[in-house]
């Protein structure tokens, strides 16, 4: 909602700002000045709902539920069930100006913690969960690309996801030399 008001607010002011200059000679900087204000207001605002929705709203779910106790026993699932109803609003209630950058932003950030919780001590894999985290990551890509609804094209999905697969190899594997696929299936 604030992040629709601001935008809301910033075209206001655009309108404003043409209508004075034709009206006003020498107007100067000033309405434009409040524009970008806007702007960066708005990716201010970006910035806070990534951060909060990922690492306050999504945190219990990654911190407790995501492979612990084991990675068979507790994938990905809940995680999703807590995510898609957000991203649903998102997509559905986010000016559509801004609507594409929160989703990749999300998505990224949501990456990025992903890949933390995968290097917690007490997070432990072996090369036969390397399938089952593949499949994690592409569930993920698949949902997030369902619950997007088009607004994030497949490639902008698969690049932000790209490097859990490596992560995952790794935390699995150690070496590497598991075999296997190694890739989305998106």
């Amino acid at each position: 909602m604030r992040l629709n008001n601001c935008e809301w607010a910033g075209e206001q002011l655009l309108a404003l700002t043409a209508r004075l200059r034709a009206d006003v000679p020498g107007l100067g900087q000033r309405p434009g000045c409040a524009v970008v204000q806007c702007e960066r207001s708005c990716r201010d605002l970006l910035d806070y709902i990534t951060a909060k929705m990922v690492y306050y709203e999504l945190e219990p779910v990654l911190i407790t539920q995501l492979y612990v106790p084991t990675p068979e026993a507790a994938r990905i699932e809940h995680l999703l069930g807590a995510l898609t109803p957000r991203l649903a609003e998102m997509r559905t209630l986010v000016a559509p100006r801004w609507a594409q950058r929160l989703l990749e932003g999300v998505l990224s950030t949501l990456a990025i913690a992903i890949a933390a919780v995968m290097e917690l001590p007490d997070r432990r894999f072996a090369p036969r969960h390397r399938p089952l985290i593949e499949e994690d990551i592409d569930r993920l890509g698949s949902v997030y690309l369902h619950v997007s609804g088009g607004v994030l094209e497949e490639q902008v999905v698969r690049a932000a996801l790209s490097f859990l697969y490596a992560l995952g190899e790794q935390a699995c594997c150690g070496d590497g030399q598991c075999g296997g696929k190694s890739g989305s299936a998106l």
